[in-house]
């Protein structure tokens, strides 16, 4: 099926450093293009303050301070939401028009290749898991194809395969679903997992075609 050029998101799984690029060569191309792009809904200005400060961050989290690396992520995130919107903003100026989207600093995606079928399941692995406030880190392996929208992260305390019923999250038709996460980032975090509670964490992704397959449930007990 053949849909409209857009911007490609895959900026948003740079690495940090990437970004700080990427975001120098989109606020340049906004400015140099002020006649098409008249009213940004987050001006260059802003993106500038907030490139800047995810550089400051990641030259603060060089040493590996794990609060400062911490510190580098959140500023990370808030940097992808101003992004993001001035892509959402870029879309709706270019209606389709990849020169327009190029114009804008962004990379199009390319009608032919945008997905209209499910994205296969992705490989799941624990990094870490703390007795502290109950934090379980896990880490998605990257999808076969790149036009990924979201990731989507399941913790159960069942390990029944997943269903979508009414467009709903199912584990297995019971009641076993503790939390439900929705990332951009293939790696993510998350707390209030109960000490010595043994769960079943499932991801997958999204794109236009709607929710992936599912990966196997992975196996952890919180130590």
């Amino acid at each position: 099926m053949i849909r409209k050029v857009k911007v490609l998101l895959a900026f948003l799984r740079l690495s940090v450093a990437e970004k700080i690029s990427y975001g120098a060569n989109v606020i340049a191309k906004l400015i140099a293009n002020a006649s098409v792009f008249t009213s940004p809904d987050v001006t260059p200005a802003d993106l500038q303050l907030k490139n800047d400060e995810l550089q400051a961050a990641k030259v603060d989290a060089a040493g590996g301070d794990k609060q400062k690396v911490a510190v580098m992520h959140n500023v990370e995130k808030e940097w992808e939401l101003l992004f993001r919107k001035d892509a959402n903003y870029v879309n709706r100026i270019a209606d389709g028009d990849e020169a327009v989207i190029r114009l804008g600093g962004f990379d199009p995606t390319k009608a032919e290749t945008t997905p209209s079928h499910q994205l296969s399941a992705p490989d799941v692995k624990v990094e870490s898991t703390s007795t502290m406030i109950g934090i379980a880190s896990v880490e998605c392996e990257p999808f076969e194809h790149e036009h990924v929208e979201n990731y989507v992260y399941v913790v159960a305390t069942n390990p029944e395969p997943l269903s979508f019923p009414n467009g709903q999250i199912s584990i297995g038709g019971a009641a076993g679903v503790v939390a439900v996460k929705v990332d951009t980032h293939r790696k993510t975090t998350i707390i209030g997992l109960t000490s010595k509670e043994r769960y079943y964490i499932t991801v997958f992704g999204v794109n236009e075609a709607g929710p992936g397959l599912a990966s196997e449930p992975y196996t952890v007990t919180i130590s």
